[in-house]
């Protein structure tokens, strides 16, 4: 069975989560997004490229990023 969590370094590049990353952190609007993406910031400045990623929070992230 594949695992639903991948290393963010299998999805994007360093430069393509930034940006989503920053582009989400601008457009959320709500409480729970915003938190959402604190704690993806706080992973990513944590474990870089290394972080796991499921396929819920990639559709989170770029649900809130609007892409």
């Amino acid at each position: 069975m594949r695992s639903l969590n991948r290393p963010a370094s299998c999805i994007y590049t360093a430069e393509r989560l930034s940006s989503l990353l920053n582009d989400a952190e601008t457009k959320a609007d709500s409480d729970w997004d915003r938190s959402f993406i604190q704690s993806m910031q706080s992973r990513f400045n944590q474990y870089g490229m290394g972080m796991h990623i499921s396929t819920l929070q990639r559709h989170h992230l770029e649900r809130i990023a609007n892409i």
